[in-house]
């Protein structure tokens, strides 16, 4: 699975580069439907946003976004949303193979 952080215009230390790449590959155990996962770290005024963006088979494409005061938190709030997000397609998929849909 190819995973990619982005971090366009800002400056944020190798750490939190480190934590959104770990995030990721936590990402890509739950979704084994999933080609790619790339999260954008980027900040508006004073809020930090991340956005974490997954390309699933049958061309499914699956959007999160989280915001927060600190960077971390915004990347927390992310990765949640897109685990769940992950999860619930995954679910989707067992169904469909074992006839519950």
């Amino acid at each position: 699975m190819k995973t990619t952080v982005a971090i366009p215009h800002n400056n944020y230390p190798d750490r939190v580069r480190e934590a959104a790449e770990e995030q990721l590959e936590n990402l890509s155990a739950v979704g084994r439907e999933v080609h790619s996962l790339t999260a954008t770290l980027s900040q508006q005024k004073n809020e930090h946003r991340v956005e974490i963006v997954a390309e699933a088979k049958h061309h499914q494409t699956l959007v999160a976004d989280g915001a927060g005061l600190v960077i971390e938190e915004a990347l927390v709030i992310a990765a949640d949303r897109m685990r769940s997000q992950l999860r619930k397609l995954h679910d989707k998929v067992l169904d469909r193979r074992h006839g519950k849909a």
